[in-house]
């Protein structure tokens, strides 16, 4: 009884400590965040690249500088402009990732990852290097450590296979003048916290076995792709009476659904400059047991989602809208 008293009295005198310290702390963060909202301003300015590429200099330490410390992860960092901030609900990570457009219209992609060694019990953070003007078929190479395909992230979708977390990413990138793209990507950890880019949960895509799927399309258009609930139709294995046909049975369930591309005219095929969203044409990933599952064709007409962030974390889907790409 008197132990519990003791105890008691002690939590009593720390408390006020610790809530004067995480007050502290958090007032720290929200200044944080408001230098690196003024260096972002900067970076988006009309200044030329070698000044703006300073500032990216600086911007990129300060980041680093503060996922270093393993408390900044129970902090939101949520009034952030123009970076992508993404944390899951397991706190098992943070991703930082952002773009920077040069004076001659290409983009370029930078990011940090926040991660967390079981072993030793402790976070670590990874600067980002985007290899993806680098690689001959990016859709089917794994990739691994700071190796990156550049993407600024909207959306992520947590799912679990065997025990395994998994975290598909949709990002944007705004590539060149001619083409923008869209991203499709899959992160995972190994046991050390080295995280992992890519993985085969793509199933019955007619690009084979792919580790990422890449959407490259005309700067001049907008292309949805998004994590949202809409219907597809299966066959009942039962034909109409009189008709003979097949009946089929509409299944209405969250997927990641996406505007089918192609080419404004036939001989255009591969010149994605010319690739354009067919009318009202959609398909989708449908989830079933952590793996993602291609289904053509998709009845979109329930509502489309407004193209704007469902989380604070997230960022708009319209591509314009996000990067205010011209």
């Amino acid at each position: 009884m008197r132990n519990k008293l003791y105890i008691l009295i002690l939590s009593s005198l720390f408390l006020p400590l610790t809530i004067q310290a995480q007050f502290v702390q958090k007032k720290y963060y929200e200044s944080m965040v408001d230098s690196i909202n003024l260096m972002t301003d900067f970076i988006n300015s009309n200044s030329g690249d070698i000044e703006r590429y300073a500032m990216n200099e600086v911007l990129k330490e300060t980041i680093f500088n503060i996922l270093t410390d393993d408390n900044s992860i129970n902090f939101k960092l949520d009034s952030l402009k123009h970076i992508s901030n993404i944390t899951p609900s397991n706190k098992s990570f943070r991703l930082m990732t952002w773009l920077f457009k040069r004076e001659d219209g290409n983009f370029e992609s930078y990011g940090l990852i926040q991660t967390y060694n079981k072993r030793r019990k402790k976070y670590f953070v990874i600067p980002l290097e985007d290899v993806s003007t680098k690689l001959p078929s990016a859709e089917h190479l794994k990739l691994e450590g700071e190796s990156w395909y550049g993407a600024v992230y909207y959306h992520f979708v947590e799912t679990k296979i065997n025990n395994k977390e998994y975290y598909t990413l949709i990002g944007w990138n705004g590539n060149t003048p001619f083409t923008q793209k869209k991203i499709l990507d899959v992160l995972s950890f190994k046991a050390n916290g080295m995280p992992v880019w890519g993985a085969t949960i793509f199933k019955k895509h007619p690009h084979g076995r792919i580790y990422r799927l890449i959407f490259e399309y005309s700067t001049a258009s907008s292309f949805f792709l998004n994590y949202d609930k809409q219907s597809y139709e299966v066959r009942t294995g039962k034909r109409d009476k009189k008709t003979r046909k097949p009946i089929y049975k509409s299944i209405k369930t969250d997927m990641i659904i996406f505007d089918r591309l192609g080419p404004l005219v036939e001989h255009m095929t591969n010149v994605y400059e010319y690739y354009v969203p067919e009318t009202n044409v959609f398909d989708a990933f449908i989830n079933d047991n952590g793996r993602w599952y291609y289904q053509e064709d998709v009845d979109a007409r329930n509502p489309m989602p407004k193209r704007r962030q469902r989380r604070k974390e997230t960022t708009p889907v319209r591509d314009k809208d996000f990067y205010k790409a011209p």
